[in-house]
């Protein structure tokens, strides 16, 4: 990975680094515009360019190439996963593989759409991060993507406010905080926070906020 640094690295670099060792079964640039020198992100031709450059490093050490690209400025959950790629559109057209993340409604959740050229249609499934790495969510709809605007963010005292009138079992609090917007890992996180600080108390089977009538 080339991230945080600003030096340009060059395809040929990578090649003659790999080629003595040949034993990679995949290569990743991550990101690839630490790749394109002087060439101009938004032109076809010199995009084209640097794909045949890395096809040719894909023949000569025969590892798989990977390359991490940025998406374009704005919400991108209304375009086609072909369009949301900043730049020229060899970025999407050159690969034999595009793989897109697009922000899912749920708390640090992502729909995945696949661009294949050579293999059968797939499709589109949600992963959720959960450190070190991602996880498939069945569990999560695909066409329910973030939309455009600044997603609310929750404190604790909006989940324990819930409780105020009366106390709930787990699924009972999850279902109105789920009403009020709250998603699931959220209220989860807060949920743990209220317990952690006192200013809920588990009852048997129930939840009780500290201090309501």
């Amino acid at each position: 990975s080339r991230r945080r640094h600003t030096r340009y690295i060059s395809v040929t670099g990578v090649q003659t680094c790999a080629l003595p060792i040949c034993q990679y079964n995949l290569i990743i640039l991550d990101p690839i515009y630490v790749c394109l020198g002087e060439r101009d992100e938004n032109s076809n031709s010199e995009v084209t360019q640097l794909m045949n450059r890395l096809a040719r490093l894909a023949r000569r050490t025969g590892a798989a190439v990977a390359f991490g690209h940025h998406f374009s400025k704005g919400n991108q959950s209304e375009k086609d996963a072909r369009d949301r790629a900043s730049g020229a559109g060899a970025w999407v057209r050159a690969p034999d593989t595009v793989l897109t993340l697009t922000a899912h409604e749920e708390e640090h959740a992502f729909r995945v759409d696949y661009v294949l050229r050579n293999m059968k249609p797939k499709d589109a499934v949600v992963v959720r991060w959960k450190h070190p790495c991602m996880e498939v969510a069945p569990g999560l709809n695909p066409g329910a993507l973030k939309g455009p605007g600044r997603t609310k963010e929750f404190r604790v005292g909006d989940v324990a406010v819930l409780l105020e009138q009366q106390p709930m079992t787990f699924s009972e609090w999850e279902r109105a905080a789920k009403k009020a917007g709250v998603s699931e890992s959220t209220f989860k996180r807060l949920l743990n926070e209220a317990v952690a600080n006192k200013l809920v108390r588990k009852v048997g089977t129930t939840y009780v906020k500290e201090g309501a009538a």
